[in-house]
């Protein structure tokens, strides 16, 4: 865990954030607009991600002319600082969060103070489409696990900020390509186990984050290309859907930074679900915390099948209050599933559907009901095992899964 808390007051939309971290996910919801992105950019800032902010061009000019950007909402006789918030890391260690009050342009720069840079991955909302290129070359020995991260997120950093390179996924297909050349070797070229092991270790991690319907097994370098063999046939990486592109992505970038496997590392995703088909959707997170146990993940979305898809985690919203400032607000799938349900319901617009981890509980509990008739004393002894773990508001849903069998 790296990250402990964020405190905004005062600035942009927000009039005041308060968020506590989960050691392992911390998911960040809320409308289009509400500043989702705008915190991971405060977060992705120590790991070198420094993004310009906007202020609206208005006629209410600061008392020292430029553009306003901090102002003091309510009506009293406080006047702003520079200051607009504070984060906080694990260790204790406080970093001011600082704006200038007003500016002659409409980009601006938050800075922090001090500036603590951190061990962390930043994956943007924008996924890269795969599109196929030859690798023309693959260089005289095996990518360390360093320069494949650092040639993959480059290229992504450079993409994000309007500027041209080759794509991420290219330069992910040449590091695959060497990896595999020189891991094994032959009888005229020495063996590079650590490049090997990194290369198995991919296999591995894709086993962990693929859908089982791909029925993935394994890859292969056949005539200069990466070929991924599945149960249902072969095909190239470069013709992969978004879909398992973007877990491709995902895979490849937090298994090339996780160097030790020990030291903790923090990994923020925005707009998570982008891509992904619904079921991938409601198993990418449960899965991501299983690859990867050294990570903290920090997450937004917009994906009711995502949002309390962990049951060990942290949801936040940012709501809208009476004045059309924005707040956040912890929600409680454990005790209130229930009024944490509704509020998602009016912030997404859509049902929050059962995750994962509540369909394993319910299916443990349902065990000692199948094949039985449902009686009164039956129903009674179910809602107290569900309220005995916190699932009490569950209950029709367990009902329904019991019925639909008994039909």
């Amino acid at each position: 865990m790296i990250f402990k808390s964020l405190h905004l007051e005062n600035w942009k939309q927000f009039e005041n954030i308060s968020i506590e971290f989960n050691s392992r996910l911390t998911v960040i919801t809320g409308a289009n607009g509400a500043g989702k992105s705008t915190l991971l950019r405060i977060l992705s800032r120590l790991i070198g991600w420094n993004f310009h902010e906007i202020v609206v061009p208005s006629a209410k000019r600061g008392p020292e002319g430029g553009f306003r950007i901090r102002s003091i909402r309510k009506k009293t006789n406080e006047q702003p600082t520079s200051v607009i918030g504070q984060l906080t890391l694990l260790n204790g260690q406080n970093i001011s969060l600082n704006v200038p009050l007003t500016s002659s342009m409409v980009n601006y720069d938050l800075s922090l103070q001090p500036h603590l840079t951190q061990r962390g991955i930043n994956i943007p909302s924008h996924r890269t489409q795969y599109s196929y290129k030859h690798v023309q070359s693959i260089p005289v020995r095996a990518h360390t696990r360093n320069e494949a991260f650092d040639l993959f997120s480059n290229s992504l950093r450079s993409r994000a900020h309007g500027e041209w390179s080759e794509t991420p996924n290219y330069h992910m297909k040449a590091s695959i390509i060497s990896l595999a050349v020189f891991g094994s070797g032959n009888e005229f070229v020495q063996p590079d186990i650590q490049a090997r092991n990194l290369f198995l270790g991919f296999i591995e991690i894709l086993k962990k984050l693929l859908p089982e319907t791909i029925g993935f097994e394994n890859i292969i370098i056949r005539e200069g290309e990466v070929v991924l063999q599945t149960k249902s046939g072969e095909f190239l990486l470069d013709s992969v859907s978004g879909g398992i592109g973007a877990l491709f992505d995902l895979a490849w970038q937090i298994f090339m930074y996780d160097s030790d496997r020990k030291n903790p590392f923090f990994v923020i995703i925005d707009e998570a679900e982008n891509h992904l088909h619904a079921s991938m959707q409601r198993r990418l997170l449960p899965n991501l915390l299983d690859a990867f146990p050294n990570a903290q993940f920090i997450i937004t979305t917009h994906s009711p099948l995502m949002v309390n898809s962990v049951r060990n985690s942290s949801v936040y919203v940012l709501n809208y209050n009476e004045e059309n400032s924005v707040f956040s607000q912890l929600l409680d799938f454990e005790n209130k599933a229930a009024n944490a349900s509704q509020i998602l319901r009016e912030v997404l617009g859509v049902p929050v559907t059962i995750p994962v981890w509540v369909e394993k509980s319910l299916e443990s509990i349902l065990s000692d009901f199948r094949g039985n008739e449902l009686t009164a004393e039956s129903y009674l002894e179910l809602k107290r095992q569900l309220t005995e773990i916190g699932l009490s508001d569950h209950l029709p849903q367990a009902l329904d899964m019991i019925q639909g069998e008994e039909k």
